[in-house]
């Protein structure tokens, strides 16, 4: 059985030395994926079956559908479909099928979806990014990172006497400030280099930022002390330059201040969707719009999610239900026992009432009654189910 080098470092004095363990771990024991008897391939076309005028909101009404397994319950635990690969676990170990079999055999210790080509693979203690070339194209050095979206994913990584480290929990931000550790927090491009640098060192900003997330529609979420805010994709202001010698002041020339799209002032805030982002204010949730930086839906929810297909899954005390991007109007769910809900996508959303999940359409109607141990949302056709303790993937076609 192959085998991998797994190392961890001991960080016996912060920014002094280290220690290094090194074991071999075994890799994940490759399986054959079981496949429906249903004789589906991987190019299987998903809920559009050979109608091209199917769609999920007909089911219950017009026309019967069904649901079947594409990929049978084997896996310990899995993501969506995402650029005709998904992760999925067998074991401790993580590896991608292209829907007909292992595209990359489990050996990973965590792994995410594909974005723009890229999956977020962790090795050991750090993470890299690999191609589908099964390469790795950015290789293991970040303690944390995010999916690359727009070009950018969020990423972190110390480093202290030529090594690469873990950086220390809430402690990362000091280290950047001696040497010979150093700290690099913000934002890389597919070469694994920083394009925008939001750690201490990078910046005059008395209040660091302390959290980011992702890019989406040009805009990014920070958190800088207590407050979340918004940076687009050139987040600096440019320093004034020095009199009669056409150069920024000395302090400045590798230490900038944020230029923020919107101003920190929020509790909490997420990624932008459909023109929308969901932040919160007090105790409750509304939505700020990208175009007037003003708030477009009043906070008044509980709990809350990003609006995709015109429609965002929230919470109003214990009632369940969906806010309207067109109307602002909440929808709530005729159902006894919600207990929580998701996000639509390719027309239907996960729900779970009482201890199992089905999916909905957006009449309301179940077109898939609650039956699973977990759901995630379809994806390319496909959504990731649990059944007992086990995860596999179903389809839904009309009979």
């Amino acid at each position: 059985m192959n085998k991998i080098l797994q190392c961890v470092f001991y960080q016996l004095i912060p920014a002094v030395f280290l220690l290094t363990a090194c074991h071999l771990i075994e890799k994940g024991e490759a399986k054959n994926i079981e496949l429906s008897k249903r004789g589906v391939s991987s190019d299987w076309s998903g809920y559009e079956d050979s109608d091209s005028n199917f769609n999920y909101l007909d089911c219950g009404e017009t026309i019967v559908c069904t649901h079947f397994f594409v990929i049978p319950p084997q896996f310990n635990d899995l993501g969506i479909f995402s650029e005709g690969l998904a992760p999925v676990k067998v074991g401790d170990f993580w590896g991608y099928i292209n829907g007909n079999d292992f595209f990359i055999h489990p050996q990973y210790n965590d792994a995410r979806i594909f974005s723009g080509g890229l999956a977020a693979v962790k090795m050991g203690d750090f993470w890299g990014y690999i191609n589908k070339t099964k390469t790795f194209a950015i290789e293991p050095k970040f303690d944390a990172i995010g999916n690359f979206s727009e070009g950018l994913a969020h990423a972190r990584k110390c480093r202290s006497n030529h090594k690469w480290v873990i950086c220390a929990a809430n402690e990362f931000l000091k280290l950047s400030l001696f040497n010979p550790s150093i700290t690099k927090f913000g934002y890389i491009n597919k070469s694994g280099n920083f394009d925008i640098r939001l750690d201490p060192k990078s910046l005059l900003d008395k209040n660091p930022v302390k959290l980011i997330r992702n890019f989406s529609e040009g805009l990014a979420p920070v958190k800088v002390g207590d407050l979340w805010g918004y940076i687009d994709k050139n987040p600096y202001i440019t320093p004034p330059k020095r009199k009669g010698k056409g150069l920024p002041p000395a302090k400045s020339l590798f230490r900038r201040n944020i230029k923020y799209f919107i101003q920190p002032r929020f509790a909490d805030a997420r990624i932008f969707s459909e023109g929308l982002a969901a932040v919160k204010m007090g105790d409750f949730w509304g939505y700020i719009s990208k175009e007037t930086k003003q708030i477009f839906i009043r906070p008044r929810f509980d709990a809350v999610g990003s609006f995709n297909e015109g429609l965002a899954p929230v919470k109003v005390g214990s009632k369940w239900g969906y806010i309207s991007r067109e109307t602002k109007k909440f929808i709530e769910l005729d159902f006894d026992g919600i207990e929580n809900i998701g996000n639509f996508n390719e027309g239907l959303a996960p729900v779970k009432v009482g201890d199992l999940w089905g999916y909905i359409n957006k009449t309301g109607r179940f077109v898939i009654e609650p039956e699973f141990d977990g759901a995630k949302v379809f994806s390319e056709g496909l959504a990731p189910v649990k059944v007992d303790d086990e995860w596999g993937y179903i389809g839904v076609v009309k009979k």
